[in-house]
């Protein structure tokens, strides 16, 4: 009788930790993948991930109010493209609306399903789900970290990984964006970072002194990978941040081991300041610094395209149906149309009008609502009213971010940020879980 219940005990630990590193190896690809090369064969592991969690969503069908708002989103957006398409005579852009659609929204989307039934299935809670992201954190940015310091691995890496043209040219001249389990660091990979790290927002006020841990590491972590990618990823880390310091009960503890590792940070930066390669990720990261101080005002050359040319209204479009034109700039250059943008609204209004920043807004709103449900409203320190204004504040800060940055990237058209975002629906569900069993 004993030996049966320690073999029943044995095979139980077994299957739990390949559930655990089931989950890990998905959400690994599904946040951080890009295309490979293996054998002269493309490989898309979130796409493969995506193949066995149909086959598992066959089997056990996802409830409805769990992820129904995000299929009705998607057929609504499907819908009124196609009919854009047919009003307009133009079926021009289906491959690349299409493509980003089965890319950004499908695969994630199923993936994240396949996953909640079997958080579901297995009982796994919301600290497992959030340990298991905390270590697809860490192994990005050890590759990065490989990637940056050794040449023979970047090489080797780079190898293996697809990249456009356009983009291969950053792994040529060793670029410090070239970087990540995808080869490309770029604004779209600082956003998702950003969105990542409100699912820590418990570990902050945790009693455990190795959540406490947890999350300065964290911070360090998403403040690197986030500097790497981008400016506005690496601001809106910052300030996150600064904010939860702002209102945590242990602020001293937190003030005192980000000023020590600030200080390390300085003396590293002294130390290797002399690099030319260091000196050019700084000059990246601090763009808006150095171009006051040498006179020109706060401003980037990324920003100032933004407003010069790609932030503008298009009186011409059918504000009812838009053109069904994907417009930007590689696509409409290369088609021969006039307009151009990189604007996320600018975008969705030519091509489908007013009901495609109407989509922009009510996934904006959706996205909060589920962070309020299964992030945010884990915070407690104790006091019910500051609880209130803590949650509203960081609510607040994240529906504004999302809805300013779609001024100047189509974030949902992009697989890195809609991922973190189905992450929400992943870590509501195991709080759920956690909330049953207790």
């Amino acid at each position: 009788m004993h030996i049966n219940h320690s073999i029943n005990w044995i095979a139980h630990l077994i299957n739990r930790n390949f559930i655990y590193f089931y989950l890990f190896v998905s959400l690994l690809f599904l946040l951080f993948s890009g295309v490979y090369s293996v054998g002269g064969l493309k490989v898309y592991p979130a796409f493969v991930i995506c193949l066995v969690n149909v086959f598992l969503l066959l089997r056990n069908p996802i409830k409805l109010n769990v992820v129904g708002f995000e299929f009705c989103w998607v057929v609504f957006l499907v819908s009124v493209f196609l009919v854009s398409c047919i009003i307009n005579s133009n079926y021009q852009n289906i491959d690349i609306v299409a493509r980003y659609l089965l890319k950004s929204i499908f695969i994630p989307l199923v993936v994240v399903s396949g996953l909640i039934v079997t958080v579901e299935r297995y009982g796994i809670r919301k600290q497992e789900v959030l340990n298991i992201v905390f270590a697809t954190l860490i192994f990005q940015f050890l590759v990065t970290l490989l990637q940056l310091s050794h040449e023979e691995f970047r090489q080797v890496f780079f190898n293996y990984i697809e990249l456009n043209e356009n983009w291969r040219e950053l792994v040529k001249i060793g670029s410090f964006r070239a970087t990540g389990l995808s080869g490309l660091s770029i604004f779209d990979a600082s956003i998702q970072i950003f969105i990542i790290f409100f699912l820590f927002f418990g570990w902050a006020e945790s009693r455990y002194l190795s959540n406490k841990l947890k999350y300065i590491l964290v911070a360090c972590l998403v403040m690197f990978l986030s500097a790497i990618a981008g400016r506005t990823g690496m601001i809106l880390v910052f300030i996150l941040f600064m904010l939860m310091v702002f209102f945590s009960k242990n602020r001293i503890f937190y003030i005192l081991c980000f000023s020590c590792i600030f200080l390390f940070a300085f003396f590293m930066l002294v130390t290797f300041s002399k690099d030319d390669g260091f000196l050019l990720v700084i000059r990246f990261v601090f763009e808006p610094f150095f171009s006051f101080i040498e006179g020109r005002g706060l401003e980037t050359k990324s920003t100032n395209q933004l407003l010069n040319e790609y932030l503008f209204f298009p009186f011409e479009i059918n504000p009812l149906i838009g053109s069904a034109y994907w417009a930007q700039p590689s696509v409409s250059e290369s088609s021969g149309f006039l307009l151009k943008s990189d604007s996320g609204y600018v975008l969705f209004y030519i091509l489908i009008g007013l009901p495609g920043v109407f989509l922009l807004l009510s996934y904006s709103l959706r996205s909060l609502s589920v962070l309020k449900q299964g992030v945010v409203s884990l915070y407690h320190i104790g006091n019910k009213r500051k609880e209130k204004l803590v949650v509203a504040v960081f609510s607040s800060f994240f529906f504004l971010s999302v809805v300013t940055i779609q001024l100047k990237a189509p974030i949902f058209f992009s697989e890195k940020i809609m991922s973190a975002l189905f992450l929400f629906l992943l870590v509501r569900a195991a709080n759920f879980e956690s909330e049953r069993r207790t």
